[in-house]
């Protein structure tokens, strides 16, 4: 195999060897991810980091010297580059559409693989049309044009776009995340914000190393690449479903049809009211720390939207503050108890059904005012 031979005749040089590993850490991630994280959203961060291959293997190509295998492959390489925004905000809402609405992919890479189909017709056009220099010469003009526009403008477009979806959703979502969740631990995707600003980052490089610098050190966005796609595939394999499909929790026959609308007249919403606040309080449901919406859903069969917006309606705020306001007050007799008196204050907070004390202290003060050592010290001495 003659590039083999090459690259094997050859020694890497430091940019070159760090080129390589990129792409082998790339390889590694989208066949891992693929086949170990068997669900929908991995399969799209699968795909994600399949992209970065294509784009490593002709970037590896280019700087080893084999500048002509690499002319044959800059259709793939274009539609690769193209195509990782939208596959990034695809990834994102995979993972946090509750609604458990499909996304269409496909429609999404349309314009990138279109783009890199035309890029890889001209080049063979270009390749096999050789009789008349006349229109060689055309075709090589319009192909140096298509792929200026292509690698700048059309990319500049793509990704402007594409990044502002997927913050605005990030942001949509972690807004909502009080009226299903009272955690962020596993749900809040803090993590997907550095990938959008690590992405960021890695757009503003190739930009600074293709536009005006010629100097650009490769090494060094060979080893930002490498550092980066470490840590979105460490973070990406321990990435879990956001929202349990709805189906596999309750089928549709169970669901209680008389409160299944999206809005409630204020009598059925006084009624679903009284039984969730029986269940909470006869259950202490609060004292569970993984408790959601999702949980109430399956135990009224009742679905999430009518309960969140009952809860809204009736307690003037979302499920989080909810169930957190039953937790405080079961922490503040904790904390008054003289039987409880020498537990910590985490301890305090996992019994009263917090994951951590950094979310119970801030929620506590929030409530009363004081940080629960105070208040403890305030109300001892009383007894």
């Amino acid at each position: 195999m003659p590039i083999l031979k090459i690259i094997l005749s050859n020694s890497l040089n430091f940019s070159q060897g760090m080129g390589f590993v990129a792409l082998i850490i790339s390889l590694y991630f989208s066949f891992h991810i693929f086949f170990v994280r068997k669900n929908s959203f991995s399969r799209i961060l699968s795909g994600y980091f399949f992209l970065f291959f294509l784009i490593q293997v002709f970037n590896f190509f280019y700087d080893i010297g084999l500048q002509n295998v690499a002319a044959n492959l800059i259709g793939v390489f274009i539609g690769a580059r193209l195509s990782i925004s939208p596959m990034l905000y695809c990834y994102i809402a995979s993972i946090t559409n509750k609604d458990k609405t499909q996304n269409n992919l496909l429609r999404h890479l349309l314009l990138p693989i279109g783009i890199g189909i035309i890029e890889t017709v001209l080049i063979i056009t270009q390749h096999r049309f050789n009789d008349s220099i006349e229109f060689k010469n055309s075709i090589s003009s319009i192909l140096l044009v298509f792929t200026a526009f292509s690698l700048f403008v059309a990319f500049i477009i793509i990704n402007i776009y594409y990044i502002y979806l997927s913050f605005n959703l990030l942001n949509k979502h972690r807004t909502s995340l009080g009226d299903y969740f009272t955690f962020e631990k596993g749900v809040g995707l803090k993590w997907i914000k550095t990938l959008l600003i690590g992405y960021i980052v890695y757009v503003i490089t190739l930009f600074t190393a293709e536009i005006g610098f010629d100097d650009f050190p490769e090494w060094l966005y060979n080893i930002f690449i490498i550092i980066y796609l470490g840590f979105v595939g460490f973070k990406g394999i321990q990435q879990t479903e956001v929202f349990p499909i709805a189906k596999n929790l309750i089928s549709e026959e169970n669901i209680d049809t008389l409160l299944t609308e999206n809005t409630l007249d204020e009598k059925r919403n006084a009624e679903l009211f009284i039984r969730i606040l029986a269940l909470i309080e006869n259950d202490k449901l609060y004292l569970n720390p993984d408790l959601t919406i999702v949980d109430l859903s399956f135990l009224l069969k009742i679905n999430t939207k009518s309960i969140s917006q009952c809860i809204k309606q009736e307690y003037k705020n979302n499920f989080s503050s909810f169930i957190n306001s039953y937790r405080i007050d079961y922490a503040k007799n904790l904390l008054i108890s003289k039987s409880q008196e020498n537990i910590t204050i985490e301890g305090i907070a996992k019994m009263s059904g917090f994951k951590s004390k950094s979310v119970f202290n801030p929620f506590f003060k929030t409530q009363t005012g004081l940080t629960p050592k105070e208040f403890k010290d305030k109300s001892l001495p009383t007894r």
